[in-house]
């Protein structure tokens, strides 16, 4: 690797390049302080607290790491405590691609070239007319909130490169939008994290999600010139509104961008870009996971009148976003096991709405639904195999996928037996297990944001004392991320539990045949939270 220097003169010292040191007069640390803290202000106390918290989780990011030989190369950011910017040796970074789209193989997504390649971050350096404020928020969001927004990290992740650099062009129209929407989205979080001054990152979120909202009022009903934009500022405001903890408001702006897709579909928006196709993916992920909470009838105001007219319309919008390439990599699931999940909950729909004798389209469809999952169960098994029959050690990355993949597998088995039979946690405890044992198998290696449904569906079923232990570790490591629908999710877990342990008292009888329905617990807590 090779360390930089601001000076002309350099002698390398083995794999590091280090500046040589003359005698000019005065003392060799009055040279170096001048290169350190050139071009920078003092920081605020808080700004200096929070860089040291993330300088230990860092230092323990790396450690899980170091085994398997896979590190992160930052491009440099307004931190003290990273002053050199480093780059893998033979390797180097010309400022002017950092703007350029990254053009992927969407049939070769897992590709290990993919795995290892340097995400190109749009640098707060090329913008001194932002506020210092705004630097540092936007440079947290690139880096901190743009990790988080993914398991696992990636070349292609568009929450650290096409976000931010369409919203630097952010003197007009939804530019403006998205870079207010991701401003607020990036002070949320921090007002969520161990800070002293937790108060005025959410006034400033507050600020600019406000500013948001007005630019796109005025600009919604305008000619749509960048539909990949807009609807990415409508996506922002959405998760600035989820980790800001405030319940229920997040899906005003979901089903917004679905209207606004459904208005444009007639355009092929699929085959506008690379980010427009992950836009679509994002937004209807967005929505097979959120129905798992509601089910197919919802309404923003009290959540109990049906939406019929949306069952002939969207099925054949869902199905068109959800069979394009690498649809789910951005949660960590295939697009088969989300397909399974959008069927079981259309399938409960139609048996709680049933007027006439479906018994054979029920059992077809469910005969579908576990021949597809038993499918995805039996190739995770085959790659281990494969592995171990190759001698070969497979990657970080590829742990962290699997890890993430067979959790969902799992957990869809639980959400099934649950939701379509209703049987009791006892009847699915070993799903649970499974999927709690590849929770703490991802974290074992990685400080990365695991996805929400897979642990939160097996959670709520837990009853044992070691699955309740297993769901007590991911709810403590869920809720340290800086999220603040996290808050929600943990009461939902805990008000389950405790559910289930007043009636295992009242009835005596065991814990794992009380069956509780999480989403009826949700309903009485009026919590209305997306799990993703």
């Amino acid at each position: 690797m090779t360390i930089k220097s601001t000076s002309p003169m350099v002698v390398e010292a083995g794999d590091v390049v280090l500046p040589e040191f003359q005698s000019i007069g005065g003392s060799y640390a009055d040279y170096l302080t001048d290169l350190t803290w050139s071009g920078h202000v003092p920081l605020p106390t808080d700004v200096v607290d929070y860089l040291i918290l993330k300088c230990d989780q860092d230092r323990a990011m790396v450690s899980a790491t170091h085994d398997l030989a896979l590190s992160t190369w930052d491009l440099g950011h307004h931190s003290p405590f990273s002053c050199f910017q480093l780059q893998p040796k033979e390797q180097s970074i010309d400022s002017s691609d950092q703007f350029e789209e990254v053009l992927v193989d969407f049939e070769n997504i897992e590709s290990p070239s993919l795995s290892n390649a340097l995400i190109l971050m749009p640098s707060i350096s090329e913008n001194p007319d932002l506020t210092w404020d705004d630097q540092f928020l936007f440079d947290h969001y690139v880096r901190d909130v743009g990790s988080n927004m993914m398991p696992v990290e990636h070349a292609r992740n568009p929450w650290k490169s096409d976000y931010p650099a369409l919203a630097l062009g952010r003197t007009w129209g939804s530019n403006k939008i998205l870079y207010h929407a991701i401003i607020s989205h990036a002070a949320f979080h921090l007002a969520h994290m161990p800070l002293r001054d937790a108060n005025k990152y959410a006034l400033i979120g507050s600020k600019n999600y406000a500013i948001a909202i007005h630019e796109l009022r005025l600009n919604i009903d305008n000619d749509l010139t960048d539909f990949a934009t807009t609807v990415a500022s409508i996506l922002s405001l959405m998760f600035a509104e989820i980790y800001s903890g405030r319940s229920r408001y997040w899906r005003h702006h979901h089903e917004g961008a679905w209207k606004l897709v459904e208005s444009h579909r007639s355009r092929n928006i699929l085959s506008f870009t690379d980010f427009t196709r992950i836009l679509m993916h994002n937004l209807n992920i967005a929505r097979t996971i959120s129905q798992t909470a509601t089910g197919l009838d919802q309404d923003l105001e009290n959540g109990d009148v049906s939406e019929a007219t949306e069952l002939s319309t969207t099925p054949s919008l869902s199905a068109m976003i959800s069979s394009s390439p690498a649809y789910g990599f951005t949660i960590g699931a295939s697009g088969t096991v989300l397909d399974c999940i959008s069927k079981i909950t259309r399938l409960q729909h139609v048996i709680a709405n049933q007027q006439n004798d479906i018994t054979h389209h029920v059992d077809e469809t469910l005969e579908s639904i576990l021949s597809q999952l038993n499918c995805c169960r039996n190739q995770t098994l085959g790659d281990m195999v494969e592995d171990e029959y190759a001698n070969q050690q497979p990657s970080l990355q590829t742990l962290l996928e699997r890890s993430q993949n067979k959790a969902f597998i799992y957990a869809t088995y639980i959400y099934l037996y649950r939701t379509l039979f209703d049987v009791p946690p006892r009847s699915v405890r070993g799903y649970v297990a499974e999927t709690l044992r590849h929770v703490d198998d991802f974290f074992s290696l990685s400080g990365g944001n695991f996805s929400i449904w897979p642990a939160f569906i097996a959670a709520v079923e837990a009853y044992t004392v070691d699955d309740m232990a297993a769901a007590r570790r991911w709810l403590e490591r869920s809720t340290s991320f800086g999220m603040g629908n996290r808050e929600s999710v943990e009461k939902v877990v805990r008000e389950v539990w405790r559910t289930r342990e007043e009636r295992c008292e009242a009835l005596d009888i065991d814990l794992g045949i009380i069956a509780v329905d999480w989403r009826e617990v949700m309903r009485e807590m009026d919590c209305d939270v997306l799990l993703v």
